[in-house]
């Protein structure tokens, strides 16, 4: 019997050592793809460490502050990932930014490097955190949502480095929120594990729930402000999904390769050859024709 125990507590040993040695391997991995932030190693562990005891799904650093305008027309709310809020930009090179400074409104950035509809979703149920975000505003005229199509693949996996993502799933009601083990969720073989499995995910299925949740954050958006009006900013649709879809919900789709004559993937507009998120050009054409188009 003690043979049986001490050879059961060894491969209990060996296995946690298997997964420890994974995690730190996807650790390593992490760090070496997500650094964007140039910050040491580190640091890395320390966010890391810090994440499985934080509860939050958002940090106070993952948004940039309010581009604040001098006229009194309705402010414009811009939601999203990093597109959004302009990951390798300074903060007047922004989408935010530059829209406050050729309309001279008020613009909140809610966008989160990493994120998907999950979290704008998220927000927008979220009386508390949406209320502190925007600073108990009201009135706004639009909410602008720069699309991607890596998004749809967003909604099955969950790559925030520091934090974990808000999780839906969809009933005869809707979109119904609930928590994962935060345990999990934090772990970063988790996150390699849905990476994996999401891999190949059959498109038309994917752009489906992609549209279920827009129409969802429509609904919740026109609940709590009922005079904004919800814009899907299509920054790049390599799959030209039909959003006439979403058109007939009263949600606006403005494609920028209509409004702009650009290819968003030339080395032009993007911050690297190999990285197509948009530099502060591409935001310096695209803003003026997007504000027109709008009637800004």
């Amino acid at each position: 019997m003690k043979k049986f125990f001490k050879i059961f507590f060894i491969n209990i040993l060996l296995i946690f050592a298997i997964i420890l040695s994974a995690e730190i391997i996807c650790i390593c991995i992490t760090f070496k793809i997500q650094n964007w932030e140039n910050f040491k190693f580190k640091e890395h562990i320390t966010r890391i460490i810090k994440s499985y005891t934080n509860h939050k799904y958002f940090e106070e650093y993952d948004f940039r502050p309010v581009a604040i305008g001098k006229n009194n027309k309705k402010p414009i709310v811009i939601v999203g990932c990093s597109y959004a809020y302009g990951l390798g930009l300074d903060e007047n090179e922004t989408i935010s930014a530059v829209l406050s400074d050729k309309t001279d409104r008020t613009v909140y950035n809610l966008g989160v490097i990493a994120t998907s509809v999950r979290e704008i979703l998220y927000i927008f149920r979220n009386d508390d955190l949406r209320n502190k975000l925007l600073n108990n505003q009201n009135n706004f005229e639009y909410v602008i949502y720069p699309y991607i199509s890596n998004h749809r693949y967003r909604l099955y996996t969950d790559i925030k480095p520091y934090t974990y993502s808000p999780y839906f799933k969809e009933t005869e009601n809707g979109l119904e929120y609930y928590e994962k083990n935060k345990l999990i969720v934090n772990s970063y073989i988790y996150k390699k594990f849905l990476d994996w499995k999401y891999s190949e995910i059959y498109y038309t299925e994917a752009f489906r729930l992609m549209c279920v949740y827009l129409k969802e954050i429509n609904k919740e958006i026109k609940k709590h402000y009922p005079n904004t009006k919800f814009v899907v900013l299509v920054y790049e649709d390599y799959l030209n999904e039909k959003w006439n879809i979403l058109e007939k919900e009263g949600i606006i789709i403005v494609k920028v390769k209509d409004i702009a004559n650009i290819d968003v993937k030339s080395p032009e507009y993007t911050i690297s050859p190999k990285d197509f998120h948009p530099n502060a050009k591409a935001w310096q054409v695209i803003v003026p024709v997007l504000a027109k188009e709008l009637n800004l």
